[in-house]
């Protein structure tokens, strides 16, 4: 595939990883970290909505 390799034999040189690889790693984070995100803030939000609603009564 070409995304990553040794330099010499394997398990024993310099693991190498293509810019490629790097940047659909980098992206993949990305998409996972925001979908966290947006769990938190919709967490939050339903507490904070609950807990006006608590309060009003």
């Amino acid at each position: 595939m070409g995304s990553l390799g040794w330099v010499g034999a394997r398990g024993k040189s310099r693991l190498w990883v293509s810019k490629g690889f790097r940047r659909e790693y980098h992206k993949a984070q990305a998409v996972k970290l925001a979908i966290i995100d947006a769990a938190f803030e919709a967490c939050f939000t339903i507490a904070s909505i609950k807990s006006v609603t608590l309060s009003n009564r």
